[in-house]
């Protein structure tokens, strides 16, 4: 190969990083902007509005019935965290067990600092997650 052709190969590899690069970029903006509207004012505090659309999707429902299952969807929320709620509580304590033990291996791996990030980031992901749950940390 002359150094023409390794210099044409290089533009075309680099060409071919930065479509693959922006791609990617591309997608994950759109992704993020499809979650985001999904919790805009159109659901008024509605917390599950990614199980409403694809029930649209999947059964095209007209814009009266997809009033009235968000009504039903709203409605049952409470319950349905209480339900859960109970289940996590009943059914969890080995699993939070568990998630204590790796979590104190974890820390003592730590410096201080460390740790003091460490708790952060778990009480985030407790406030943030149902009930508490592990996930992660």
């Amino acid at each position: 190969m002359n150094a023409a052709s390794l210099r044409a190969a290089g533009v075309l590899g680099v060409v071919f990083a930065l479509g693959a690069v922006s791609g990617a970029g591309g997608g994950y903006a759109w992704l993020r902007h499809r979650e985001a509207a999904g919790q805009d004012d159109e659901h008024h505090g509605f917390r599950d509005p990614r199980r409403l659309r694809a029930l649209e999707r999947s059964l095209d429902l007209t814009p009266e019935q997809r009033d009235r299952v968000r009504a039903i969807l709203q409605s049952s929320a409470g319950t349905r965290r209480q339900l859960a709620q109970h289940m996590y509580e009943q059914c969890g304590a080995e699993l939070r067990t568990h998630h204590v033990e790796v979590s104190t291996q974890i820390r003592a791996v730590l410096d201080p600092a460390q740790q003091a990030r460490f708790d952060e980031i778990a009480a985030r992901q407790r406030d943030q997650f149902p009930f508490g749950g592990p996930r992660g940390l």
